[in-house]
């Protein structure tokens, strides 16, 4: 009977020691960059939740006017931040293409945040103004975001 328990003990000791392994390790790898595009995550979700239909736009205008404006300065965060073109070998002119999609995001984080600021903004042009945003993110991420296969 001793033996069930330590036996026990003893895997979730070890299983508890992976897991805190693993969770170090993830910590350790995060850049700058990575921390503020995590922000950027919850930003973009929060306005795609905003603008998916005319119902949840009218209750969550105000949100999506917020979310907005912390996306512009998470933008303006990560221009500076290009290390990851700067350690890319495989992309010709990686600084360069990097400041070039950061600028192309700032100002359509700007433009979209102006324009959902305004009166009488309506769902479908806000959620037509927030793709342009989205499309500056895909434009970058398939350059410089790589995959895990």
């Amino acid at each position: 009977m001793n033996r069930k328990w330590a036996t026990l003990a003893v895997m979730t000791f070890l299983s508890a020691f992976v897991v805190a392994g693993f969770t170090l390790a993830q910590e350790e790898d995060e850049s700058p960059l990575h921390k503020i595009m995590e922000k950027v995550q919850s930003e973009n979700g929060k306005i795609t939740k905003g603008v998916r239909n005319a119902v949840m736009f009218k209750k969550s205008q105000k949100d999506v006017v917020t979310a907005a404006e912390n996306l512009v300065k998470l933008a303006k965060e990560a221009k500076p931040l290009n290390d990851v073109a700067k350690e890319n070998t495989e992309v010709e002119d990686a600084v360069k293409k990097y400041e070039e999609f950061s600028a192309n995001f700032t100002k359509e984080a700007e433009d979209f945040h102006k324009f959902v600021s305004g009166d009488n903004v309506d769902q479908k042009e806000a959620k037509a103004e927030y793709k342009k945003v989205t499309k500056t993110c895909t434009t970058c991420h398939d350059v410089f975001r790589i995959e895990d296969e």
